[in-house]
């Protein structure tokens, strides 16, 4: 079996389907919300890596498909909203909590887990919009658009959060994460630094409809 981030991705996401599938609600077990956020670390890792091209490209085709054919499923879909929606509350909670501690040598490196779950949480939104057309329309919809819009609400939320702790004056830097090829429009992960050093400007409301920066 492959060991690249993609196709493990694949494999955590079949092991965590039946977890997802028996989920009531929007109650989720730790040990569940903990699974999901693992399976974003190698989302985020296997997504950052897509572009490179190289030995075995079929295998990760095989292995994008296979993710893709998960979240085909329209149970398994409103699960993984419903389980992304949790964690990204909790992100938001992580953050407050680092804010909250004002503990310097803690600050940046959990607020690059935050930001690099973000911006995992973003490529899982992009491959839900990208399935959408397959799910099976026999199932109820609108247990699946209700899931969407909850995440949409958590993210929202999540990002008012980070902008408003860049405007506050917290130096929001991701320096483990410059040389990764993440999309400009994740400012989260792409802003900290030349916000804080005055290089941008931070437009209200923040989200990915618009870009957040712009020259001074």
């Amino acid at each position: 079996a492959s060991s690249a981030p993609l196709a493990e991705a694949a494999r955590r996401a079949f092991a965590l389907r039946s977890s997802w599938t028996e989920l009531q609600g929007l109650n989720v077990a730790a040990s569940v919300g903990n699974d999901v956020k693992m399976f974003l670390d190698i989302l985020f890792k296997a997504e950052v890596r897509r572009t490179k091209k190289g030995p075995g490209e079929s295998t990760l085709a095989a292995s994008d498909a296979a993710l893709s054919a998960l979240l085909c499923s329209n149970s398994s879909n409103v699960a993984v909203l419903r389980t992304t929606e949790q964690v990204v509350r909790e992100m938001e909670q992580d953050l407050d909590d680092l804010v909250e501690e004002r503990a310097s040598d803690k600050f940046q490196r959990g607020y690059e887990v935050v930001a690099r779950r973000r911006s995992a949480v973003e490529f899982l939104r992009v491959r839900m919009e990208r399935v959408r057309s397959c799910s099976d329309r026999s199932e109820p919809q609108h247990q699946r658009q209700e899931a969407k819009e909850s995440l949409d609400r958590a993210v929202r939320d999540l990002d008012e959060t980070i902008a408003g702790y860049m405007r506050e004056g917290y130096d929001l830097a991701c320096p483990k994460l410059a040389c990764v090829p993440v999309p400009h429009c994740h400012w989260w992960v792409c802003l900290g630094r030349p916000y804080s050093e005055g290089w941008v400007v931070l437009r209200s409301p923040v989200g990915l409809q618009q870009r957040p920066l712009a020259a001074h």
